[in-house]
């Protein structure tokens, strides 16, 4: 029976591990979260973002990277709202301006 869950979990490969990108989108995100420190959602939101792609890279089953994915997937879907974020003044301009960065490493690493 050991060599059954030796050889299944074997024959998971994590895409995300070690991808540069991932790193990338890492570092920009604690960058945003210190910068955000006044708003408190949005150093929460980056917060979480931050430990799910952590987990993301630290996956070792299917259903982990799908769960980390799908979160990151939801605060990434609010991202994309920058402008009027930034247009009714919820967003600092410090934030702002590494937005489009973060939402094209999103694109790059998830393949959207």
């Amino acid at each position: 029976m050991s060599g059954l869950g030796t050889g299944s979990k074997n024959s998971f490969v994590n895409n995300y591990a070690q991808n540069p990108d991932l790193k990338e989108l890492q570092e920009l995100l604690t960058e945003m979260k210190l910068a955000s420190q006044a708003n408190s959602e949005w150093q929460n939101n980056f917060t979480i973002a931050s430990k799910e792609l952590f987990e993301l890279e630290e996956a070792t089953k299917p259903s982990e990277v799908k769960a980390n994915t799908n979160t990151i997937t939801a605060i990434f879907n609010e991202a994309k709202k920058v402008k009027d974020w930034v247009g009714i003044g919820l967003l600092p301009a410090e934030i702002a301006t590494k937005v489009p960065k973060m939402i094209e490493l999103y694109h790059q690493i998830f393949h959207l």
